[in-house]
């Protein structure tokens, strides 16, 4: 391992292109003796020749290769993981990052949290929960993450929990999204128009459940939400207006994943210097809250319905679902893959499963859950 205010200096070297005025009204920290595992991640980007593991999940806003309309074209060389992973590589040359991006587009955490969690590596490094916007508004416009008894907030509790388990000495960051949208109003004889209410999101709830597992939070409405409604100011501040950086109300263009890229490598770097700074010590204020801690020191759940479901799920979802089914009857069935996006490399970009074909064909599904002693057949 190398000195580690040396790689702490080399660290801070390294430039970002978007404004430090910008990146910083994103950064929702924690005190270096509040940030779960982070001195395990310093420690390893401090070694020459480490392998470190990043995992992300997300909906299309993090799965990235967008490619919609003229504008989207140029965003297909991903989303903001890779510009977040090139400023690592750039103030860590000597590590290697391995990325697995398990993002889905149109998905929420509720499948995350049931199934993609599985997924995560048991010596993963760092962890990114980016599902403050995806299921948090139904069809409606009705808030979906607004209490900690909500399934949705319940889920995302569970996730960090399920994670934590799965790979104990993974650091966690949460990643909160956010629809630049408007809305039309009338007042009088006047109709006016208004931004997307700040408060629109789960952000707020998802804070405080990142802040109980000592993870950091990347705010996209707290850097941006001041430019997306104010074209001169951002032009002044970034050289570039709205529709330069995102082309919808939330997925970007290859310059917006860029930028939004930094504003998450910035709170990566804001949480490692904090812990760098301490010689990336052991943290000492989690043991005070993790009264009644779990066998895996995790504290009580926040969300009284994710306790009731504190426990690991069974799940066999594309490629494990194959052993733990099979094809019967008469008729064609086969085992195959599809693209839910073409453009999009990850795995979980292809969903797999049984095609059958024609009258006849069935699929049968037997396993022992732990909680029976005869297999179930469905």
């Amino acid at each position: 391992m190398e000195d580690m205010q040396q790689a702490l200096r080399r660290m801070m070297a390294v430039p970002f292109a978007t404004p430090r005025s910008v990146l910083a009204l994103g950064y929702k920290g924690l005190e270096a003796d509040t940030l779960r595992n982070w001195h395990h991640l310093a420690s390893k980007l401090a070694t020459p020749g480490a392998n470190v593991t990043v995992v992300s999940f997300g909906g299309s806003l993090t799965a990235g290769y967008i490619a919609k309309e003229e504008a989207w074209k140029s965003a297909l060389e991903g989303s903001w993981v890779e510009p977040m992973v090139a400023w690592l590589k750039a103030a860590f040359p000597s590590v290697t990052f391995n990325i697995i991006n398990l993002a889905r587009a149109a998905s929420e955490v509720i499948v995350a949290s049931t199934c993609w969690y599985q997924y995560v590596p048991h010596d993963a490094d760092l962890v990114l929960v980016e599902y403050s916007l995806n299921g948090c508004l139904d069809s409606s416009g009705r808030p979906m993450c607004s209490s900690t008894t909500m399934l949705r907030v319940a889920h995302y509790e569970s996730l960090f929990r399920r994670v934590l388990r799965r790979a104990p000495n993974a650091a966690l960051m949460s990643v909160a999204a956010f629809m630049f949208s408007t809305y039309t109003y009338a007042q009088g004889h006047l109709i006016l128009t208004a931004p997307n209410a700040f408060q629109s999101t789960g952000e707020e709830l998802h804070g405080m459940i990142a802040r109980r597992y000592g993870a950091p939070m990347a705010s996209l409405r707290d850097s941006l939400y001041g430019l997306m409604y104010n074209d001169p100011l951002s032009l002044q501040l970034l050289g570039a207006t709205r529709l330069s950086i995102i082309t919808d109300t939330i997925h970007p263009t290859a310059a917006g994943f860029t930028m939004y890229g930094e504003i998450m490598a910035y709170t990566v770097r804001q949480a490692l210097a904090a812990v760098m700074a301490n010689g990336a010590a052991e943290p000492a204020a989690l043991g005070a809250a993790a009264a009644a801690a779990d066998d895996y020191g995790l504290p009580l759940p926040l969300s009284p319905v994710a306790a009731q479901q504190d426990t690991d799920t069974w799940c066999r979802e594309g490629s494990s679902f194959r052993s733990a089914a099979s094809c019967v009857g008469k008729g064609s069935c086969r085992w195959g893959t599809t693209d839910f996006n073409y453009y999009c490399p990850h795995g979980n970009c292809r969903m797999r499963g049984y095609f059958m074909k024609g009258a006849g064909p069935r699929c049968i599904s037997a396993w022992t859950p732990p909680c029976l002693q005869q297999p179930a057949v469905w």
